[in-house]
């Protein structure tokens, strides 16, 4: 896997390259966490970023120089500083609106991961669960409520 390219600040393109990123430091399974946060923050770079690495940098690491956070940490801060809100709000109501066509599961269910996953939010959020109850024909809703036990999760 290459490195992915730099990050500029563009909220545009953050979740792309968050995954990018995250698929990247998936292969370093040797390294350290704070060489992963190091590999992290060296990707991170441009006149609309340089001012929170530099805070970061300054608020994150200890004297000697080593993280004071954790990785997940860090990917939160980028999320709070960098996440397309109005996108992933606009995926939300698209989520919400979204109806499946009978016979067109298929279509569906890659139209609803792809909102998922525009939305920030991952397969085991209950909202994820509860516009598909909404969503699904009736034939598929009625398979699933004539089940013994009912799915607690989208899988």
């Amino acid at each position: 896997i290459r490195e992915p390219e730099f990050f500029t600040g563009d909220r545009s393109n953050y979740r792309t390259w968050k995954s990018q990123m995250k698929r990247y430091l998936a292969v370093h399974s040797q390294a350290t966490e704070d060489e992963l946060i190091t590999v992290l923050m060296s990707g991170i770079r441009g006149a609309n970023v340089d001012e929170w690495v530099n805070a970061s940098l300054r608020d994150s690491t200890s004297v000697e120089g080593e993280w004071d956070v954790t990785l997940a940490d860090v990917w939160r801060e980028l999320d709070r500083a960098y996440a397309d809100r109005v996108g992933e709000h606009l995926a939300l109501q698209q989520m919400r609106n979204l109806r499946q066509q009978a016979g067109k599961a298929n279509e569906y269910f890659l139209e609803y991961e792809r909102l998922i996953w525009q939305a920030g939010l991952e397969k085991t959020d209950r909202m994820v669960l509860e516009y598909l109850k909404d969503a699904i024909c009736d034939h598929f809703r009625r398979a699933i409520y004539n089940r013994e036990v009912l799915p607690q999760t989208y899988q």
